[in-house]
């Protein structure tokens, strides 16, 4: 009998897939995670390009005039950055790179959200 290396111990220590769909990450992107990430170094770059893919189809949802799509594809873009600075403490400008762009999409999503997104502080 062989065991996983310590590497995707800890990737799979991340991916608390509970947590991840209950927030909102898709069932295929937790499988991607699963199959693509083998060194904990891919993580962060992992979800920042699921952000990205989800931020053009914001966009594209923009440009076309489907707000409400808009919406939820630039919340889901938000919420993949919140994934990506996730647990990121040893690279901390990357981290805050990680935050910022989180609030960012969250701030645009906000407005194109039935019902919309309101920032408390």
């Amino acid at each position: 009998m062989t065991t996983a290396p310590a590497v995707s111990q800890s990737i799979q220590g991340l991916l608390n897939a509970g947590r991840m769909l209950s927030d909102g990450i898709p069932y295929l992107d937790l499988q991607r995670a699963t199959a693509q990430i083998t060194d904990l170094q891919d993580w962060f770059d992992f979800w920042v390009a699921a952000g990205e893919r989800y931020e053009q189809l914001g966009e594209e949802a923009l440009e076309n005039g489907s707000l409400v799509s808009a919406g939820e594809w630039l919340w889901q873009a938000s919420l993949c950055f919140h994934y990506a600075q996730f647990m990121w403490f040893h690279d901390p400008a990357k981290r805050e790179q990680g935050q910022r762009r989180k609030v960012e999409l969250y701030n645009r999503a906000a407005a194109h959200l039935k019902p919309p997104g309101e920032r408390l502080e």
